[in-house]
């Protein structure tokens, strides 16, 4: 059974997500800048990949169109570990909102005077 965070859509606010590595306003400085790519690398901390696929979506594109190609991702997936990888987002995920797992509690009385039989 999954999460219940997850079945009621619970998003998780961008700048607590893990997952991604540059904000929208970062990915925008990216894109307008005219520095070289390896400085934008060492300024942001990330790949020279990710520069080159911000400043020229393009080569994203022609990317995936010869990794699908290829199989796809198919060919780099191994279950046990993926299965580990998303036990562990989805414990930091349910850490980061302050969630707990929902029990299910009888209704309260709300009269005033003991139920006698």
């Amino acid at each position: 059974m999954p999460h219940w965070f997850i079945t009621e859509k619970v998003k998780m606010p961008p700048e607590a997500d893990r997952r991604r590595k540059l904000t929208d306003a970062e990915r925008q400085e990216i894109k307008d800048s005219a520095l070289p790519m390896r400085q934008l690398t060492r300024i942001y901390g990330v790949s020279r990949s990710m520069v080159k696929f911000i400043k020229f979506p393009e080569k994203l594109e022609h990317n995936k169109m010869l990794r699908k190609q290829r199989g796809g991702s198919k060919i780099y997936y191994d279950r046990k570990k993926n299965t580990e990888a998303k036990r562990k987002h989805l414990r930091y995920k349910a850490s980061v909102l302050g969630l707990r797992k929902k029990t299910h509690q009888p209704p309260e009385n709300n009269s005033t005077t003991p139920l006698t039989a």
